[in-house]
């Protein structure tokens, strides 16, 4: 019973995830907007209307009134990925937001040791509901996100599992002057996951620690890149990921859109490794006017299926008040 949960969830976590698959957390490693997707994961140092708590909550302070924002990520091998959340601003140096973000697959048909099909599915989910908040000033800004981890599977003859934890991240923002910038974002100092569930012996699981290093320059009025250092600690090991994007405005329309090209580090990299293969990232905005004031976003990511796992088009929508 033990092995074929734990068989599972390693199962589940790489479908979900590129490397550190098989540690606690690696459903939320995926991405949860389709603008900061397509931009390799490089924007803790631009503000991300509607994701600020998602992607550096250190720029909550910049909300001028109400955001929200919402992605439904439905992929292939029935993978999905849904989230919402609400920003909004306390005072002109302040603010704060409520998100939910939930990543999971289902409909897995279960097989017997034998190889019988049997009469029952198994689904998987990991989400999280997060407080955000953000403050500081016209150059500098701190923010933090505070996190409640739900995790539940279905294991059809095996029965149902539960387990739920906390975390705790800290965002930092650095304007250097109009043209450069500075963002940081450090993910899960504090992370841990706890089982207790009748199906398994009770115990922790550490949630891996990940810092998000950005550099965002703007090199013209229509054009803007993004350079950004993942590092990622794991059993006192530290791996890296390089991530090189940008982002071009054509203003050539009624309705400005957004181009977004990238370049994304394959695998992350051991300290003493030096191999540097990239994946390409793309994906379009779109940016209109609704109910004659309201600021409506519309991204664009796709996503070609690193592992052969299939193609997916994801979207995100931002309104804001």
């Amino acid at each position: 019973m033990i092995y074929k949960l734990i068989l599972f969830f390693n199962l589940i976590s790489f479908a979900l995830s590129d490397y550190g698959g098989g540690y606690a957390g690696s459903g939320f490693r995926f991405g949860n907007n389709a603008r900061e997707i397509s931009l390799g994961g490089s924007l803790a140092s631009e503000y991300n209307s509607g994701f600020n708590a998602f992607s550096n909550p250190a720029f909550l302070y910049k909300v001028n009134e109400v955001e929200f924002g919402s992605s439904m990520f439905v992929m292939s091998l029935d993978r999905s990925i849904q989230v919402i959340s609400v920003s909004r601003a306390l005072s002109r140096r302040a603010g704060t937001s409520l998100s939910f973000f939930k990543s999971g697959t289902k409909r897995i048909s279960e097989i017997s040791y034998n190889k019988d099909l049997l009469n029952s599915d198994l689904s998987f989910s990991d989400s999280y509901f997060m407080l955000s908040f953000g403050a500081g000033k016209k150059n500098f800004s701190i923010g933090f996100n505070l996190k409640a981890y739900l995790q539940s599977a279905s294991l059809g003859t095996v029965g149902n599992y539960d387990a739920n934890g906390i975390g705790f991240d800290i965002g930092l923002y650095y304007k250097i002057n109009r043209r450069l910038s500075l963002g940081a974002k450090f993910e899960n100092i504090i992370g841990s996951i706890n089982h207790k569930s009748g199906v398994s012996i009770p115990y922790e699981e550490v949630i891996p620690s990940r810092y998000i290093i950005s550099v965002r320059g703007v090199l013209s009025r229509k054009f803007t890149m993004f350079l950004s250092e993942e590092v990622m600690e794991i059993n006192n090991d530290y791996y890296f990921r390089t991530n090189l994007s940008g982002e071009y405005a054509l203003n050539n329309f009624n309705i400005p859109i957004m181009i977004r090209l990238g370049l994304r580090q394959a695998q992350w990299t051991y300290i003493e490794e030096y191999e540097f293969k990239f994946n390409p990232c793309f994906g379009l905005g779109l940016n209109t006017t609704i109910f004659s004031d309201k600021v409506l976003h519309i991204d664009y990511a796709f996503d070609y299926g690193l592992e052969k796992q299939g193609i997916s088009n994801l979207f995100s929508l931002t309104l804001e008040l």
